[in-house]
């Protein structure tokens, strides 16, 4: 069980990105990222009152941009360049909104 222990801190849940429809090794399954935001989601909900808990919808946003089962989209970046873009998409949603 986790405890919080100071009364202001603020906790930020990011779902994971949807898995895109392409030959992947080893196998990852679209409806596990499904299954696995909801169990994570409702864990933080469990654990973390309301008002300190704030939830960047990145599954959602991606596939918004990006279709339902995409091969490719134009937001993919290279993974060391993506790792520094979503880092700043997250503390964009923290300070004040998702980019559109």
């Amino acid at each position: 069980m986790v405890r919080l222990t100071r009364p202001d801190t603020a906790i930020v849940a990011v779902t994971t990105t949807p898995v895109p429809a392409a030959s992947v090794n080893p196998p990852r399954y679209n409806s596990d990222v499904i299954a696995r935001n909801k169990l994570a989601l409702a864990a933080m909900r469990d654990v973390v009152p309301a008002s300190r808990l704030t939830i960047t919808y990145l599954y959602d946003w991606v596939v918004a941009k990006c279709g339902e089962g995409y091969s490719t989209c134009p937001i993919q970046l290279p993974s060391e360049a993506a790792c520094w873009y979503w880092l700043a998409f997250c503390n964009a949603h923290i300070i004040g909104g998702i980019p559109s």
